[in-house]
């Protein structure tokens, strides 16, 4: 029950991708309200029991210790350092990538990209003045496709 064979194909970012910045956007969050808390006690004590201040010390060091953990050893580790780009993804600095490496690892990203580009060569193919599609021709949206790639389709259209 909800196994599969095959990894998800991934759109743009994969699964590692959207936890970095989950992380990034729940540990930002923590650290400025721990941070606001710690630099104007006497406003927030106010309102709040005085123990908020103690939690919110904890908290923020804790925040702390965890985002420079993470950054040092997942995040360099996973995107940088992982033995399907070792010596280091070159991809950061370029822009670029395979084909190869674009199946494997955005495979929801290279059938739209290769969707896209034979639409544009049936555009492009056309006679100007004319439609490029023709009006018979059934359209299959996006998520249908992606569908597709759900139900175990793994290959690449040519």
């Amino acid at each position: 029950i909800g196994r599969r064979r095959s990894p998800p194909d991934f759109d743009k970012f994969s699964y590692m991708e959207k936890m970095d910045y989950w992380a990034i956007f729940i540990g930002m969050h923590t650290m400025g309200v721990t941070g606001l808390l710690l630099w104007f006690p006497e406003v927030f004590t106010r309102a709040l029991p005085g123990f908020f201040i103690n939690l919110a010390q904890t908290l923020h060091f804790y925040e702390a210790v965890l985002a420079v953990a993470v950054k040092i050893l997942i995040h360099i580790g996973m995107a940088h350092l992982r033995p399907a780009v070792y010596p280091a993804d070159m991809t950061i600095f370029t822009g670029k990538t395979t084909p190869a490496k674009m199946r494997h690892e955005h495979a929801g990203e290279w059938l739209a990209l290769k969707t896209e580009k034979a639409a544009d060569a049936l555009v492009k193919s056309s006679p100007p003045g004319t439609s490029a599609i023709p009006a018979d021709t059934p359209v299959q949206p996006l998520h249908e496709v992606k569908k597709e790639t759900d139900k175990g389709f793994t290959g690449v259209p040519t």
